[in-house]
């Protein structure tokens, strides 16, 4: 399963997530499904979306587990903003996603161009070091696929939990206790645009 979004953008601060489901197996040699988004930076701006290339040699490549998957159908749902950060050694990697205020044009019936405010979603991955940003904003009906890929995620997530806990049962080990949450990072208002 696998999603990509481009988002190029003038400030050349855009790029494209692509989301991609793989089935791996694991250290008991059972295969579980794994969420992996790789984000690649955009080039310069070369006037228009369409024409805009990536730098793939700069790209990085995160794991979103099913709870962060959770967290981010939350902020689709609520506009609450998702922050969660990965720690790599001495480095880390912040991941966010939030809603922001975007407009559309359309056309109206007597051909008119109209502009109409919508929500937008916005999908971020950072890191300070090396110095890394790529940002990418979905229109409405990318918002709503992203939704769609990410319930699914979730639920064959679920599927090989409850499948393991089973095999468990049969095989008469212990289940294992539920891992403690983290604390939520306390999140600071946003200016307006992509919130990150």
């Amino acid at each position: 399963m696998n999603y990509t979004i481009f988002s190029p953008n003038k400030k050349n601060s855009g790029g494209l997530a692509s989301f991609r489901v793989s089935k791996q197996k694991n250290k008991k040699d059972m295969w579980e499904e794994r969420l992996f988004v790789e984000v690649v930076p955009q080039k310069e701006w070369a006037g228009s979306p369409q024409k805009t290339g990536y730098n793939p040699a700069n790209k990085k490549c995160i794991m979103i587990s099913p709870s962060e998957a959770g967290d981010i159908l939350h902020t689709l749902d609520t506009k609450i903003p998702f922050e969660s950060y990965h720690k790599n050694g001495e480095s880390g990697t912040w991941i966010k996603a939030g809603s922001f205020a975007g407009t559309r044009k359309f056309r109206g019936r007597d051909g008119q161009e109209e502009t109409h405010t919508i929500d937008r979603f916005a999908f971020s991955v950072s890191c300070p070091n090396p110095k890394f940003y790529v940002g990418v904003a979905l229109n409405p009906a990318e918002a709503y696929c992203l939704r769609v890929f990410l319930e699914n995620y979730i639920k064959g997530a679920e599927l090989a939990k409850k499948f393991k806990q089973d095999q468990k049962k049969k095989d008469g080990e212990p289940e294992s206790k539920p891992a403690k949450s983290e604390p939520e990072a306390e999140l600071e208002e946003e200016d307006a645009g992509i919130p990150f």
